[in-house]
C-alpha cells in the first residue's frame, strides 16, 4: 500500500496510508491556517457575487481543536475581486498579513531521546 512519509526537523517521522490523507495547500496544520483555507474554499464554491446578492456581507469560519480552543477567521466578502483564486492562498495570506510564525512549544519523543543520549 502507498504511504506518505513525513520527516520532522528533529528526526522523528510519521507514515500514513495515502488513502487516509488529503494534502492541503497550507504551511502548518494549525486551526488558524485551516480556517483561512476553509474560508477561501467556501467563498470559491459559493461565489462571492452570489453571496453579496443574497445580502451576505461578512463570512466567519471557526475551527475548533478542543473545547475552548477555537480559531476564528472573519472577513468581509470581497466585492469585485474578480474571483482571484490566490486571494486566500494560505501561505500568501499569512505573509501579507505579517502574522509572525509561532514556534512549536512541544518537544517530540525523538528530540527528548536525542537530548538524553548526547
Amino acid at each position: 500500500p502507498a504511504v506518505w512519509m513525513i520527516t520532522c526537523e528533529d528526526g522523528s517521522f510519521f507514515s500514513f496510508p495515502k488513502s487516509d490523507c488529503l494534502l492541503l495547500p497550507i504551511m502548518h496544520s494549525t486551526a488558524e491556517e485551516l480556517a483561512i483555507y476553509l474560508y477561501g474554499r467556501i467563498l470559491q464554491q459559493l461565489n462571492a457575487e452570489y453571496l453579496v446578492k443574497r445580502g451576505v456581507r461578512v463570512m466567519e469560519v471557526t475551527v475548533s481543536e478542543a473545547v475552548g480552543q477555537d480559531a476564528v477567521f472573519r472577513r468581509e466578502i470581497p466585492i469585485g475581486s474578480g474571483g482571484d483564486e490566490n486571494e486566500f492562498d494560505v501561505a500568501n495570506y499569512v505573509r501579507m498579513e505579517n502574522i509572525p510564525p509561532m514556534p512549536c512549544p512541544t518537544e517530540t519523543e525523538a528530540a527528548k531521546k536525542r537530548k538524553i543520549s548526547s
